[in-house]
């Protein structure tokens, strides 16, 4: 009788070896156990032992990508140990060989605990049919399984909460990050996150930034993050980034209004909201101010020769620094400059600002009008002459009463008594025909009236032939001013 070894082969069971001098025969070797240990193993089968985790060995198994230890496992086996038995049997030579669940296993290494194995009969003989068996029996026990759910989570944790559980104690007894735990209670107390995640299966994460903008009173935030989320979730996170840093700009920029209107109160400067109008009515800035009708046009009214007025005062505007932080600057101005002696930077010297009879020929309700009179009279005689060549073009019919200069949505055509070079600009106008329509008498009323505003961008006209007051060189209006003419400006 000779001796046997025992050798783990490359399918992770052992084998016997046989001695080199009967290598190659057919003489069968002997088992180095009696009968009666098979009756022994035979007894541990249904029955739960627990053994060192680095004594057993772990069978062939269809987990292999992630079949690595965590964190949170051992930590947790470290407090409880392994309250799931894993499956096994005795091979053999005796050693126990766990069939299904590695990773306890594994985990169960690294935590130092005990590991219960639930003992079980070997497999078939069968080669075929044991693998079958093995591989069936480990992909369901991975995924004939349910999770709790992100409400089954919440109740359970609202449980330990009422038992006076902190989130850190909670975190600790679940062996979980404290951050996990309190994004369930933050889901789980708005009801707006709560529906949204459950409803359209938002994450924990995206679920607790939702609840967060609902928690500051931002529905509107919280309801587009949850669209981004469904139809966009890629852009969640960068949407959820800028919402927080508007809503850090407003709060800051709150708080420094507060601190600013509190330091001008205390200098006795009173601050003006929004409601007093800065370009229209009683009240305007010191920088569009000079200090006396008979001061020269566009003197300036410094802040210092101002402030011992008693209309002095102040708007509070948001800016941002050279580092873009968010800011808010005083503009001083005076509540009613009319009544204490103020008058308009640009308007003629011993004037406060335009007259009733300017305001009624020009509609003017702010202070826009061109500082120039000269250039107003020398405009408007130019828009009669060129609103005579334009009678004069209606005046020439056709047999059928049709305009000769003028022809529907096609705007002016030249003709002997036109103005061909008006005309030509109305061609190539955007607008390809006059503002103005109806009765030669409303035509004759809209060419001669000194126009205020563009009729395409509604800017005011500051002067009489160059462009409106948005003085970019994209923005620039026809020469003449197209308000004169009822043209478009050109973009």
């Amino acid at each position: 009788m000779t001796t046997t070894d025992i050798t783990v082969g490359s399918d992770g069971q052992r084998s016997p070896l046989v001695d080199s001098d009967t290598a190659g025969t057919t003489e069968p070797t002997e088992s180095p156990y009696r009968p009666e240990d098979a009756v022994a193993r035979e007894a541990e089968y249904d029955t739960i032992i627990f053994v060192d985790p680095h004594d057993v060995e772990i069978d062939v198994n269809v987990r292999q990508e992630n079949a690595t230890t965590d964190a949170d496992t051992i930590r947790d086996m470290r407090q409880r140990g392994v309250d799931q038995p894993v499956n096994g049997y005795r091979n053999d030579v005796g050693v126990v060989v766990i069939s299904r669940g590695q990773r306890r296993v594994l985990n169960a290494r690294e935590a130092g605990c005990p590991l219960p194995v639930w003992m079980q009969a070997p497999p078939v003989a069968d080669e075929r049919k044991a693998t079958i068996e093995r591989v069936v029996a480990q992909v369901n026990e991975n995924t004939l399984r349910r999770g709790l759910t992100r409400g089954d989570e919440y109740m359970a944790v609202a449980q330990l909460r009422a038992f006076d559980l902190t989130s850190v104690g909670i975190a600790r007894k679940f062996s979980r990050p404290v951050g996990h735990i309190q994004k369930v209670v933050t889901v789980g107390d708005s009801e707006l996150a709560a529906k949204a995640a459950d409803r359209y299966d938002l994450d924990l994460e995206q679920a607790a930034v939702v609840a967060e903008f609902e928690g500051y009173g931002d529905v509107d935030a919280a309801k587009e993050l949850i669209t981004t989320a469904v139809e966009h979730p890629n852009n969640f996170k960068a949407l959820a980034q800028r919402k927080r840093n508007d809503r850090t700009e407003r709060e800051t920029t709150q708080q420094l209004t507060e601190t600013l209107t509190a330091e001008l109160t205390d200098a006795g400067v009173p601050v003006l909201d929004s409601t007093v109008s800065r370009w229209s009515g009683d009240a305007r800035t010191l920088n569009r101010l000079r200090p006396a009708p008979d001061s020269e046009l566009y003197s300036e009214l410094t802040i210092e020769a101002h402030a011992s007025c008693p209309g002095h005062a102040a708007w509070l505007e948001p800016a941002h620094d050279d580092n873009e932080n968010p800011i808010v600057v005083a503009i001083y101005g005076c509540r009613d400059f009319r009544a204490h002696g103020h008058a308009l930077i640009h308007v003629h010297e011993g004037q406060v600002d335009f007259g009733n009879a300017d305001r009624a020929r020009t509609g003017l309700v702010d202070d826009t009008m061109p500082a120039d009179p000269a250039d107003a009279a020398a405009a408007e005689e130019r828009a009669r002459e060129i609103a005579a060549s334009r009678i004069g073009g209606y005046a020439r019919t056709t047999r059928t009463g049709t305009p000769r200069s003028y022809h529907g949505r096609n705007g002016w055509r030249s003709s002997p008594t036109a103005n061909k070079h008006l005309a030509g600009r109305m061609r190539g106008s955007p607008c390809r025909r006059p503002a103005a329509r109806g009765s030669y008498a409303a035509r004759w009323s809209a060419a001669t009236s000194w126009g205020t505003h563009c009729s395409s961008c509604s800017n005011p006209v500051t002067t009489s032939r160059a462009h409106c007051s948005t003085r970019s060189p994209k923005h620039r209006h026809r020469k003449p001013p197209c308000t004169t003419y009822s043209l478009p400006c050109v973009r």
